[in-house]
């Protein structure tokens, strides 16, 4: 859900497109230029990330429930369903935006701040439809998606409502 914020904060800030922005920082200055720097930056963060992943299957064995070193972390007690659930849809939402900003950036090259403002200062002509044959594939394929996954949402909603009504007759 971070790379909504991120993707916006790095065009604002100036630094460029948000695609190209990973490109101007030297991950590894003390390596020579070359594939070893590359290779580098990749074998550290396989090696961070399969760590993660080791703790957090160790904790679900443990726990039964997964998260990292202190599974599961809630120092404040406010874990619910509730919220819960609202992390899932919040999370929804984020991968739309993001799915957004992928589109925007293959069909204009051009960042989401950017395409913003060119289409508050003319909306007839800046916006996806106006973007020649890639508009109208993106726009295609982004409604697709979209009514393709609220279908799926949808659908597994009413089956967990028949699933809670059949097993509620059930007490343990």
């Amino acid at each position: 859900m971070l790379a909504v914020p991120g993707i916006l904060s790095v065009e604002a800030l100036g630094k460029g497109p948000w695609w190209k922005a990973p490109f101007t920082v030297d991950y590894a200055p003390l390596l020579p230029e070359g594939p070893l720097k590359f290779f580098a930056v990749v074998a550290v963060g396989h090696l961070a990330w399969g760590y993660l992943e080791y703790k957090r299957v160790q904790n679900f064995n443990a726990n039964g429930q997964t998260g990292l070193f202190a599974a599961p972390f809630d120092p404040m007690g406010l874990r619910n369903d509730y919220r819960r659930q609202s992390e899932v849809r919040n999370a929804r939402l984020a991968m739309l935006a993001n799915l957004g900003f992928w589109s925007q950036a293959a069909v204009t090259g051009k960042g989401p701040l950017q395409n913003l403002s060119d289409h508050l200062a003319d909306p007839l002509h800046n916006n996806v439809l106006t973007q020649g044959k890639a508009g109208w594939y993106v726009f295609g394929g982004v409604l697709f998606f979209s009514l393709f996954i609220n279908l799926l949402g949808f659908s597994a909603t009413k089956e967990d409502a028949k699933l809670r009504t059949v097993f509620s007759e059930f007490k343990v």
